[in-house]
């Protein structure tokens, strides 16, 4: 494959590049910017999870996963109902060391979760596309 030639993305690739442009725009996920907002130094954001951070760059998250580990990838309804909340108090703003951390929890409670279903037997539909 040349320089010139780009591979063709898929259609899971395009929804999720689009939806992550809309959120940029998500009115409560601005709500939590503003909220997390440091009192005295413009530009600048207090971490939700912990305080004593103060950050230039903040991740907005969900409290609860758009995708919870214990269910995994249901339908692209039940994820875009999940990852557009109306209330910004559904969602926090984190340092990107907190947000890290949070994240690498829940993917340990994903892998867990796979690794129990495989010991069980138990099957379970994951919609990859």
């Amino acid at each position: 494959m040349s320089k010139k030639e780009k591979k063709q993305r898929t259609l899971k690739q395009i929804l999720l590049a689009a939806l992550g442009k809309a959120w940029l725009f998500w009115p409560p996920r601005l709500a939590v910017k503003k909220r997390c907002k440091h009192p005295t130094r413009a530009g600048w954001y207090v971490c939700e999870m912990n305080p004593t951070h103060i950050v230039e760059k903040l991740d907005v998250d969900h409290i609860i996963p758009c995708i919870k580990p214990s269910e995994g990838f249901i339908s692209w309804d039940h994820y875009i109902n999940s990852r557009f909340v109306a209330d910004a108090k559904l969602l926090q703003g984190l340092c990107t060391a907190c947000h890290k951390e949070k994240s690498k929890r829940e993917n340990q409670e994903r892998k867990l979760q796979r690794t129990q279903t495989k010991d069980t037997g138990t099957t379970i539909i994951v919609q990859n596309d």
